[in-house]
């Protein structure tokens, strides 16, 4: 990275640790830090897991809200609309960035949804994908400047979408405007938020080419900052960053919450969460097989698990 004299770039601070094959150095690391870091997610005493199965994902509609009865009848307090709640959603080819209620599949918008479903005694979960957008949809159209671009060379689509540059804090400020006004429309429990594409034509416009070393970090940055703001301004929301998971223990309620997980030797971790004292089950990188971080002393990669008993 090159920073020029009349810039100032701060970068945070980095801790690492090397060896030239497994040993004592990475368990030193990680049994220093691990416990001078902060959970990772809420303690939710009064809440089942979340779980959510698009049953009729981006084809909703009103007819189809004898959905909420059903899973209240199913002893199930939290109903997550998935993929398809927003404006224009009616496949995966547009849409992505207009965070606004579609009129047409929710007459009501959601904060009659939430109503009703508060009636039931049911809270209310949403799906987003804040950091993509879709080059059919209103926000592309009005700023196609926010996607990241190279300039000069045709936009990468994956999966009918792009990435919104997250390095710019106008971007940033133009998503939380979004969110916070759906947010504040009525009680929203749960936001999922997914990322179903990887990084590509990384290159703001917002900075000289110069200095295009900068754009990953500051993506990140972006990125963390929207997630503060919502866990700061919304303490109560629960934020599921979706795919894959982590080791994750649960205790006699069945609860998940993510876990600190620190090696303990070549092919042992030690997995601990500060809100739980009497762990009962454990499971690892559970959902859709996503991705995992823990190898063993021969390098391989841990194989995913489900619930499993700590007996086991």
């Amino acid at each position: 990275m090159i920073v020029h004299t009349d810039t100032c770039y701060t970068l945070h601070t980095a801790h690492t640790s090397y060896q030239l094959a497994v040993g004592p150095g990475g368990v030193l690391l990680h049994t220093y830090y691990g416990p001078r870091l902060p959970d990772s997610a809420p303690c939710l005493a009064d809440s089942r897991p979340p779980h959510d199965d698009p049953g009729c994902w981006t084809d909703l509609l009103p007819k189809e809200w004898s959905a909420p009865a059903a899973a209240r009848q199913a002893d199930i307090d939290l109903f997550v609309l998935d993929d398809g709640w927003f404006k224009g959603r009616s496949d995966t080819t547009s849409s992505l960035g207009d965070w606004t209620a579609d009129r047409n599949k929710l007459p009501g918008g959601l904060p009659e949804l939430c109503a009703r479903l508060n009636d039931m005694d049911m809270e209310l979960g949403l799906w987003v994908e804040p950091e993509a957008v879709s080059p059919d949809s209103d926000l592309y159209r009005a700023h196609p400047d926010w996607a990241l671009a190279v300039p000069g060379r045709r936009p990468v689509q994956i999966r009918h979408q792009y990435t919104l540059d997250l390095s710019r804090p106008d971007v940033v400020d133009g998503i939380w405007q979004q969110l916070e006004q759906v947010l504040r429309s009525c009680p929203i429990r749960y936001l999922k938020w997914d990322m179903n594409r990887a990084l590509a034509d990384v290159y703001s416009t917002a900075l000289p080419a110069a200095r295009q070393g900068e754009v990953y970090h500051r993506y990140v940055l972006g990125l963390y900052e929207l997630q503060r703001r919502l866990a700061e301004t919304f303490p109560d929301l629960l934020l599921e960053n979706c795919a894959g998971g982590g080791v994750q223990l649960a205790g006699a309620d069945g609860i998940f919450r993510d876990a600190r997980a620190v090696p303990d030797g070549p092919d042992r971790i030690l997995a601990d969460c500060g809100a739980l004292r009497h762990p009962c089950a454990v499971r690892y990188a559970w959902y859709n097989y996503g991705p995992a971080g823990l190898y063993g002393g021969t390098g391989l990669p841990a194989a995913p698990f489900g619930p499993q008993t700590l007996n086991d």
